[in-house]
């Protein structure tokens, strides 16, 4: 299949509700999850440890980091198609992390019966 490409908002908006593609296949080997656990510190043994999951896994193996997954998102999606302009007439540009700048996270435990619904 070849790759779309995408010049303006509105032809974006048509590809609403269509499959655009479909990407080559990713082999997710286990140095490739030990980057990724070295890369966040994340070094859970279910991911990094093949020997103690193979034993103690319900899958027989180490898994595949969540967030390698959504990581190879971009990847995947540069395969199929190709967007030089998406923006609407009128929005604002948003500034990205800079390098060498700090960031933190706050995050907040609700009881998901007192979140109040989005729709």
């Amino acid at each position: 299949m070849e790759k779309v490409v995408v010049n303006s908002y509105e032809e974006f908006a048509q590809l609403l509700g269509k499959q655009i593609g479909v990407s080559d296949y990713v082999e997710m080997g286990q140095d490739r999850i030990n980057q990724f656990a070295d890369a966040t510190l994340d070094h859970q043994w279910i991911h990094v440890d093949p020997e103690r999951a193979e034993l103690e896994s319900p899958y027989g193996c180490t898994i595949v980091h969540g967030y390698l997954t959504l990581s190879m998102l971009p990847y995947m999606w540069n395969q199929i198609i190709e967007v030089w302009s998406c923006r609407e007439s009128g929005s604002e540009n948003s500034s990205g992390c800079m390098d060498g700048e700090h960031y933190k996270s706050s995050w907040n435990h609700q009881d998901r019966d007192k979140i109040p619904d989005s729709d």
